[in-house]
């Protein structure tokens, strides 16, 4: 299975841990990741390109649509990253589930462009103090001030502060958790903030660490969504399945037992 896909950032709520903590979370829509052909660089490195976001087939460029006929996809895709993939083989045309790859608890890795601000100042870009406000200072408060020095080194350093253009930058977060998981609606929930706009894209990468929330029962409801994956629910399947092996593990001592 590929370790990674492509989503949309959708909106962000509140909701309350078991114990009573206040803590914010972020919905991603992950639907439509489809595997658009194979890509093998050597014998341990294998991965797959994945497509998502639908998109109207007439909009797409001819080598692309072709691409996706040739493996069976009806509908266009607009984004397509190149992932790692392990364990089973991946046809070209399948359809990846969210529940397939991602789990309540995992730590994940989300990539994405944030907002852009325009151009704008030091004061804003950089948090700098700006000049003071007296001794004749009609136009000149959020300046950036002196960048230069004099004839030694005569001029101007790299990485000096200067008004620029501001945001779309690539931002990557490495701990980010899984809240809860809808398996109707292909989306995950995501504890805090992420960067970009309402429908911006984000690239969700799993990584080997875990990190479960309880949340509040009353809170569960607060996400909207019908059949919601939470942590109470990994719990009790966890339970369930090492009550399971160990009494698995002691029925062959009884029969040993019962046959002396």
């Amino acid at each position: 299975m590929v370790n990674a896909l492509i989503g949309q950032k959708k909106g962000m709520r509140q909701v309350w841990t078991k114990t009573g903590t206040r803590i914010p979370v972020t919905e991603i829509v992950l639907k439509d990741n489809v595997v658009v052909r194979s890509v093998t660089h050597a014998a341990d490195d294998v991965r797959v390109q994945i497509g998502s976001v639908t998109k109207k087939m007439k909009n797409i460029p001819g080598p692309t649509a072709a691409q996706l006929a040739q493996a069976g996809i009806e509908k266009g895709r607009r984004v397509f990253k190149e992932v790692r993939a392990t364990g089973e083989e991946l046809k070209p045309g399948q359809v990846i589930s969210v529940e397939s790859v991602f789990q309540v608890g995992d730590v994940v890795k989300i990539t994405g462009t944030t907002k852009g601000k325009g151009f704008a100042g030091v004061v804003k870009r950089y948090h700098a103090a700006g000049g003071p406000h007296t001794h004749g200072q009609s136009d000149r408060e959020r300046a950036v001030g002196s960048i230069g020095q004099r004839t030694t080194p005569g001029r101007v350093f790299r990485n000096q502060i200067m008004p620029g253009h501001m945001g779309t930058d690539t931002q990557t977060l490495s701990t980010c958790v899984i809240i809860a998981i809808d398996t109707v609606k292909q989306a995950v929930w995501i504890k805090g903030s992420l960067p970009g706009s309402v429908n911006s894209l984000l690239t969700l990468q799993k990584t080997d660490s875990q990190n479960v929330i309880e949340l509040n029962p009353k809170s569960i409801d607060l996400l909207g969504m019908a059949p919601v994956v939470v942590a109470q629910e990994v719990q009790e399947v966890q339970e369930v399945t090492e009550t399971q092996e160990v009494q698995e593990s002691a029925a062959p001592e009884q029969t040993e037992e019962t046959q002396a």
